[in-house]
């Protein structure tokens, strides 16, 4: 009998782990198919040949929206839409959330091509234009950022590496980046900062103040570009 008890004590351990084991195989065998449905998503044509002028013509708007349509499958979200973004202004897309958005940005980050219509730059349609000179030309912040656990100014050089000092710092004032991160640091960007970021709620700075300095990467990295 105690042979049978001791048996059965080696058997209950093993069998309680492959219960917990096989659960967390069905939420791999989850995340695997939504993996394999992105990877079967079809490419966008990348066979552009233009190139972005480095300035537009007089009177042309930097970006010109066309009579674009857009659907996600069988649902159109987009129905002729036209507008012009001119140099040096600023454009606010207003409306109720599901009204289109954050597609209209994504369709100018060409993450999705148009229905119908066409979306240009300069004059040049998207479409056209390789992919990665496109990028070039584009700086997105998100809603929810992420910053390293690191230095605000590590943080900001990742945008451009061989920035200096001073472009830095210019890329901060672009950005009015004036916040203090906390109290015990003398200056925003000084590269003895204490870590910075944990991503997970540890940090003494809010989103928005966050989304700042993931601005000022942007901006530093489009303001020491050659052809912006």
């Amino acid at each position: 009998v105690m042979g049978v008890l001791l048996f059965v004590f080696d058997l209950f351990g093993p069998l309680k782990a492959l219960y917990g084991e096989a659960s967390r195989l069905t939420v791999m065998n989850a995340a695997l198919d939504r993996i394999e449905a992105v990877l079967d998503e079809p490419e966008l044509s990348d066979n552009g040949k233009q190139h972005i002028p480095a300035q537009a013509q007089p009177g042309q708007p930097e970006v010109l929206f066309s009579d674009v349509t857009f659907a996600y499958q069988d649902k159109e979200v987009l129905h002729h839409i036209s507008f012009a973004m001119k140099k040096n202004s600023m454009t606010a897309l207003v409306g109720p959330s599901g009204s289109g958005k954050s597609t209209i940005a994504n369709l100018l980050a060409r993450l999705w091509d148009v229905k119908s219509g066409n979306v240009t730059i300069r004059g040049v349609d998207i479409r056209n234009v390789p992919l990665s000179e496109l990028m070039d030309q584009i700086s997105m912040v998100f809603q929810r950022v992420y910053l390293f656990q690191d230095t605000i100014y590590n943080n900001i050089i990742m945008g451009k590496p061989d920035a200096t000092e001073e472009e830095v710092y210019e890329a901060a004032r672009k950005a009015r980046c004036n916040f203090r991160v906390n109290a015990s640091c003398d200056k925003l960007l000084c590269k003895e900062l204490m870590p910075l970021i944990n991503f997970f709620g540890n940090i003494p700075a809010c989103f928005g103040q966050m989304q700042n300095v993931i601005t000022i990467y942007q901006i530093g990295r489009a303001s020491c570009r050659e052809r912006v």
